[in-house]
């Protein structure tokens, strides 16, 4: 399932990413936390907002509701992080989303998406920075 190409991405504007923190820390009756890796592969949450027409605010309902189950169903979507503009696969709806009227023939949408899987930088590569 991917996010339909006739609708826009998501605006800068509120964008947040948002991972999941995947250390577990203990405090200790004496010396430092002790910390320890819960999770290689946390999922990562993402504010977003769209700006639609009427005409592309119908197309989105629709999408949700028939090819992603109301939300159930994960899709592949352009996002950007670090890395710029990539598609991230395995992203779902973590809450429903909201819809505000901004005019006659504009809506603003906001919802809050995980991603199981951030895309990153790999290994190999950083180790040119480093």
């Amino acid at each position: 399932m991917t996010y339909p190409s006739f609708l826009p991405r998501p605006v800068l504007d509120g964008y947040a990413i948002d991972p999941v923190d995947p250390v577990v820390r203990t405090d200790m009756e004496a010396g430092p936390i002790r910390r320890r890796r819960r999770s290689t592969n946390p999922p990562t949450r993402l504010n977003v907002s769209w700006v639609f027409s009427s005409l592309q605010m119908s197309v989105f309902e629709a999408w949700h509701k028939h090819s992603l189950q109301d939300g159930a169903a994960a899709f592949a979507c352009p996002l950007v992080n670090g890395s710029g503009l990539q598609t991230w696969e395995n992203v779902s709806f973590a809450t429903m989303w909201k819809a505000v009227p901004e005019g006659p023939d504009v809506w603003r949408v906001t919802a809050t998406l995980e991603a199981a899987e951030r895309p990153v930088m790999s290994a190999d590569a950083l180790a040119g920075y480093l």
